[in-house]
C-alpha cells in the first residue's frame, strides 16, 4: 500500500511541477513552450481473451486441509471508458495522465475449486466486476518529421490498477461445508513501472476523412501489489488474505489507433474521431499470509494472469 501511495504522490507532484516550470517559456525556434492540451475520451467494449483464474497454493502445512484454491471467475465482458490528458512541454517532450474504468456486464457464475478438484462449489456474482487503471507517462520524440514518420517516442512512467469482485449465495457444494449466506470479497491493487515506444505515422487523408496512425507498446518486468481476500462462512472469515505482493509478474500492452475523421471545430480548436484497439497482458504473483477462522495461519503462493482486449472510438480535441 505504501508503494501505491508513493507512486500516486509522485505522479501528482510531477504534473504540477512540469506545468508550473515550463508555462510561458520560449524555445530556441521562437515557439512558445506553454503546455498545449489534447484531451481525449475513449468509449468501447472490453473482454477477456483467455480464461481468468486466481490461484492460492500452500507453501507448507495446509490450513483447514486445503492445499490449493482456484477461483475460476467469469470472463470480463463489458463497457470500457477512458480519458487522457496529454500536456506538451515542448514539441518533443510530453507528459500524459490517463485513466480508465472497465465495468463488466458478465453474469456467469464463479467456480471455486479446492485441492485440484477434490472439492468445489459454485458462486453467484453479487455485483459487477470493476477494474480501474491510472497511468502517468512521459515521452520524448527522438525521431520527428522524417518522411511519413511524424514521430517515434521513448515512453516511461507508472501504471496503477485496481480490481474488485464480490460473490455470494454459493450452491452445488461438493466435499465442502457451505451455506447460502457465505460471501467472497476480492480486491487487488497493483503498481508497475512501464517503458516502451510509440510512433505516429502519416495516413491517407481526404478532406475530413482519414488521418494519422498511432502505434505503441509498453511493458514492465516488475509488478508490486496488495491483495485483500475475504471468504466468509456465516459472517465469520473462513479465509482472510490481506498482504503485499512481492515484485513478481509482468505487464505488456500493445495498442493502436487510426484517425477516421478530423477537422476544425472552431478557428482555434481541432477535433478528431479515431478507431482504437489495445491488448493488455499481465501476470501478478507473490507470497501471501492467510488467517483462518480457527486462528491458524498459513503461507500461500498467489498467482493470477489476464489478457484484456478493448476496442472502440476515441474522440479528441486540440487547443
Amino acid at each position: 500500500m505504501k508503494k501505491i501511495m508513493i507512486g500516486i504522490v509522485v505522479v501528482l507532484c510531477a504534473v504540477l511541477f512540469v506545468s508550473a516550470a515550463f508555462a510561458g517559456e520560449k524555445g530556441s525556434e521562437g515557439n512558445y513552450w506553454a503546455p498545449w492540451f489534447k484531451p481525449a475520451l475513449y468509449v468501447g467494449y472490453a473482454f477477456d481473451a483467455n480464461d481468468p483464474e486466481y490461484t492460492f497454493t500452500t507453501r507448507g502445512l495446509a490450513p483447514l486441509g486445503l492445499t490449493k484454491i482456484d477461483l475460476r471467475v467469469p470472463h470480463l465482458s463489458g463497457v470500457y471508458v477512458a480519458g487522457e490528458l496529454p500536456i506538451a512541454i515542448t514539441c518533443r517532450f510530453k507528459v500524459a495522465l490517463e485513466g480508465s474504468w472497465t465495468w463488466s456486464l458478465a453474469t456467469d457464475d464463479m467456480k471455486e475449486v479446492y485441492n485440484g478438484g477434490l472439492a468445489r462449489r459454485t458462486w453467484d456474482l453479487d455485483n459487477n466486476s470493476d477494474a480501474v487503471t491510472l497511468n502517468f507517462l512521459a515521452s520524448y520524440a527522438f525521431v520527428k518529421d522524417l518522411s511519413f514518420i511524424k514521430d517515434i517516442s521513448a515512453v516511461g512512467g507508472l501504471r496503477w490498477d485496481y480490481h474488485s469482485m464480490r460473490f455470494d449465495e454459493p450452491y452445488n457444494p461438493i466435499g465442502v461445508a457451505s451455506s447460502g449466506a457465505d460471501t467472497i470479497d476480492f480486491r487487488m491493487h497493483t503498481l508497475a513501472p512501464v517503458f516502451g515506444l510509440t510512433s505516429t505515422l502519416k495516413g491517407y487523408k481526404s478532406g475530413i476523412f482519414g488521418g494519422n496512425i498511432k502505434l505503441g507498446l509498453l511493458g514492465g518486468p516488475i509488478v508490486w501489489g496488495h491483495v485483500n481476500y475475504k471468504e466468509k462462512v456465516g459472517g465469520v472469515n473462513l479465509w482472510h488474505f490481506n498482504d503485499d505482493l512481492s515484485s513478481g509478474g509482468y505487464l505488456f500492452k500493445i495498442f493502436g489507433e487510426i484517425t477516421a475523421l478530423s477537422g476544425k471545430i472552431t478557428p482555434a480548436i481541432d477535433g478528431s474521431l479515431s478507431l482504437f484497439a489495445q491488448c493488455t497482458l499481465s501476470k501478478t504473483g507473490g507470497t501471501l499470509d492467510a488467517t483462518t477462522r480457527s486462528g491458524a495461519t498459513g503461507s500461500f503462493d498467489f498467482d493470477t494472469s489476464s489478457s484484456v482486449v478493448a476496442i472502440g472510438l476515441k474522440a479528441a480535441i486540440t487547443f
